[in-house]
């Protein structure tokens, strides 16, 4: 259980996460070099959407590999994350437009994901909401 990163930063993000901490974790992506590391840490961004997190996000999705296995863990978490969070309605269309920029992106290649490729993407890939 604890082997995947989903789980290791679903249990200690309450102890690693602050909203003041959000631009100290955006400085640190800057300078780290290690894939999982920065994986790691875009999965606690997903999660816990500290101010500026789409932008972060998006800049993440573009960078990766359209076969990426950091590419489908990204797209899982907000899945998961539009599935079952507590999120304003502004939340959940950010999470959408990131779940479908990632189909998108592993879809129609590598580069910059265009919008007209997102758009192409159906609604339907998304998960019915559990009721709250």
């Amino acid at each position: 259980m604890l082997q995947n990163p989903e789980n290791i930063v679903r249990i200690f993000k309450d102890d690693l996460y602050s909203s003041k901490i959000g631009p100290l974790i955006y400085d640190h992506l800057k300078n780290e070099k290690d894939k999982l590391k920065i994986h790691n840490l875009m999965l606690l961004i997903a999660v816990e959407r500290p101010q500026g997190w789409r932008k972060i996000i998006e800049e993440y999705i573009d960078r990766l590999n359209k076969n990426s296995f950091y590419l489908y863990d990204i797209f899982k978490i907000l899945r998961t994350c539009y599935r079952f969070d507590f999120a304003t309605n502004k939340e959940l269309n950010e999470i959408s437009y990131l779940t479908k920029m990632g189909l998108a992106k592993h879809q129609f290649g590598n580069g910059k994901t265009k919008m007209k490729d997102i758009k192409k993407i159906s609604n339907s890939v998304l998960p019915k909401r559990e009721q709250q």
